[in-house]
């Protein structure tokens, strides 16, 4: 009974986290409210690189630039339920191959730092556990695993009995920062990148998601809620998240940027998409509670600053290679209040601006929404979501 009781919890508890990993990455979600001012637009050459019935949910550059490796659903079907599977392309979109499947789920791919292998999330070998919500549908585990780049070798990380999720690389490749779901806790851990010497490098009741390491591997930034686990699911704000910083060694763990309670607007106010400069100097991150705006401050948390001041929501922010500008997603909507999920209501575009947040421009204008763009590495190209493909456009 106890054991029951137990998995019922961790069921709850992985739950409530994906909802909020959902909510803290997709930008479908809480579109916003009145017309931006009206900026500087230019037209640049466009290319559309997938063209998928099945759609993209997600995708990332190779380290040199010349792959591009993304999840979706293979051999689609609607009547069928379907999988998600790991596949890569060229950079022009040509040479698509599957790595993953047909067996469980794979998602969220993350490059080694030179480009040899990809770690992932799968569920192909994690313990059975009770889907969440009610019926007697089973599913299973997810576990970190790793792959050559062109699918061979592939290797489970993680227990099975252990879920885990948001890996990163070390600057240098040699360990994996990841969230693990385990004991009634979510914990950040640290291991080699072959799996081995795992550790835990906090473990406490507070859900954790996106940890990213500094370029110089000493630090790991990670977003945090404020709230213990033991009250997921009675109070309001379990998606409320704030910024956090910690030596690789665990010591001097310290939060950067915190939305306190009597600030917060929404019971959804949170920080998202925290990112380091490609120098290590800067943080980049979103704060929504409200309509959401872009911010930097310095690595020690100090001078921070809006860069955005917009009544529409800009968010999916990341700099550019050199660290010299930043890239982001402007959500625009043509009613009056909030709209979450609307239909025909809103529309976002890609914008760039100096990392100071001046010069402010705009790059796409597309009816549909154009949303998670990323550089590529040598700065030329800026990749992103549109109508669930993944199109690139020139800069350069």
């Amino acid at each position: 009974m106890e054991k029951i009781k137990k998995e019922k919890y961790l069921r709850l508890v992985f739950g409530v986290i994906l909802i909020s990993l959902i909510l803290g990455s997709s930008s479908y979600f809480f579109r916003e409210i009145k017309k931006p001012e009206e900026k500087k637009e230019v037209n640049l050459k466009e290319q559309q690189l997938t063209n998928l019935r099945a759609g993209v949910y997600g995708f990332s550059w190779s380290p040199d630039g010349g792959k591009i490796v993304f999840v979706t659903h293979s051999d689609y079907d609607h009547h069928k339920k379907r999988s998600f599977d790991i596949w890569i392309m060229d950079n022009d979109g040509s040479n698509q191959k599957r790595l993953t499947g047909p067996e469980g789920d794979d998602s969220d791919p993350s490059w080694s730092p030179d480009g040899k292998t990809i770690v992932y999330v799968s569920n192909r070998e994690g313990e059975r556990i009770k889907r969440f919500g009610e019926g007697e549908e089973w599913d299973r585990k997810s576990n970190l695993w790793i792959m050559d780049s062109d699918g061979s070798n592939q290797k489970r990380l993680t227990k099975p009995e252990e879920s885990a999720i948001n890996s990163s690389f070390s600057s240098d490749g040699k360990k994996i920062v990841y969230v693990s779901l385990e004991d009634n806790a979510i914990d950040l851990c640290i291991m080699d990148s072959d799996g081995e010497n795992q550790r835990r490098l906090i473990k406490d009741l507070r859900g954790k998601r996106n940890p990213s390491w500094s370029p110089d591997g000493n630090k790991i930034i990670f977003e945090a809620t404020p709230l213990k686990l033991e009250h997921i699911g009675s109070v309001g704000h379990t998606l409320s998240y704030d910024l956090w910083i910690i030596n690789s060694d665990r010591t001097n763990k310290k939060p950067l940027k915190k939305i306190e309670e009597n600030e917060r607007l929404f019971w959804w106010s949170t920080i998202k998409k925290s990112s380091w400069s490609p120098d290590g100097n800067k943080i980049l991150f979103n704060l929504c509670n409200g309509p959401c705006q872009v911010w930097t401050m310095d690595s020690n948390g100090s001078n921070q600053k809006k860069l955005t001041e917009s009544e529409a929501n800009a968010r999916d922010s990341s700099w550019s290679p050199d660290g010299k500008k930043i890239v982001f997603s402007l959500f625009k909507n043509n009613t009056n209040g909030m709209n979450i999920w609307s239909e025909g209501e809103t529309n976002s575009d890609i914008w760039i601006m100096n990392s100071d947040g001046s010069n402010e421009t705009q790059l796409t204008t597309d009816k549909m929404d154009d949303f998670n763009p990323s550089w590529s590495p040598d700065g030329k190209n800026i990749a992103f979501a549109r109508g669930g493909e993944i199109w690139i456009i020139t800069i350069k």
